[in-house]
């Protein structure tokens, strides 16, 4: 577990290469995990990034980050952010909850994948009419299959649940 950091929990830059299994990033004051630049690339399963002053992961500028059987949780933003132009996050089995802003938020060209069975709810508890994901930008995308976007039950990605702005 990495926690109680000044800035992110993890930091992958400049074509890092890192692989994080049964671990968390916890209490952080910025992000849990950040990963930046072309050709960096992360995988983390079983993994918990909880209670981060900012985002729980944060991918940007062409960074690509795989997640699985990961638990998003409780974090001060949004529980996962990817900006920028071939920025790609895939999420497969877990769950992005109670984070302080949006579940999901994708903007700039990034590109946001959910898979079997994530569940993205409980997000922005202080506006609970908020959406749960907000994709903004041209080339932004958010792409569910198997997963589920709103409150618990729900199955899919609802508009009510998803803000689509400024061509995303």
């Amino acid at each position: 577990t990495l926690a109680y950091n000044s800035v992110a929990g993890v930091g992958a830059d400049l074509g890092a290469d890192i692989q994080l299994e049964h671990c968390g990033v916890l209490s952080n004051r910025r992000e849990g995990l950040v990963a930046s630049g072309h050709g960096t690339s992360v995988l983390v399963r079983d993994f918990v990034a909880a209670s981060n002053g900012a985002q729980g992961l944060h991918v940007k500028m062409h960074a690509v980050v795989v997640a699985k059987d990961c638990s998003i949780l409780g974090n001060g933003e949004q529980g996962c952010l990817v900006l920028g132009h071939h920025s790609t996050l895939k999420l497969s089995a877990g769950s992005v909850r109670l984070n302080g802003m949006e579940g999901l938020e994708v903007g700039g060209g990034g590109y946001l994948v959910l898979r079997e069975q994530v569940k993205v709810d409980g997000n922005y508890p202080a506006l609970p009419a908020r959406p749960q994901a907000k994709v903004s930008g041209t080339g932004s995308w958010l792409d569910s299959e198997a997963s589920s976007i709103g409150a618990p039950g729900t199955h899919g990605a609802y508009p009510g649940h998803v803000a689509c702005e400024n061509g995303g």
